[in-house]
């Protein structure tokens, strides 16, 4: 059970750098109809496929949350998707080896990872 929190932050953590990235790109104009840019927004690919993996995962987390207490599973699901966060960015980087050796970078994953493993021993 503990891999599913694990594959929940993997889930929302690889998708959110293609959420981000996918939603800024929209260049309608500011006056245009809501209904239209949340159409157009809609009917973009390369933001609702991340999009519609995110809730899948945001589904099990809930269902996650009946099988743990909530002083192990939030934190746990919302540092891992940091992590994952994180090593998705470092890989679309493409400046790959300056980014991943930045310390500040590594000092962090490594916080939460100890972090997570600290959850883990309860």
């Amino acid at each position: 059970m503990r891999a599913a929190l694990l594959l929940v932050g993997a889930i929302w953590g690889v998708t959110s750098p293609f959420l981000q990235c996918n939603d800024t790109h929209d260049t309608s104009p500011q006056g245009e109809h809501i209904l239209k840019r949340t159409l157009r927004l809609l009917t973009n690919t390369k933001f609702i496929v991340p999009y519609l993996l995110n809730q899948v995962g945001s589904v099990l987390y809930y269902f996650l949350l009946r099988d743990y207490k909530l002083p192990v599973a939030v934190p746990l699901a919302n540092s891992l998707s940091f992590l994952f966060t994180y090593i998705t960015e470092v890989c679309l980087d493409t400046q790959l080896l300056q980014t991943f050796t930045d310390p500040v970078g590594l000092a962090g994953a490594l916080l939460i990872v100890t972090g997570a493993a600290v959850c883990l021993q309860n």
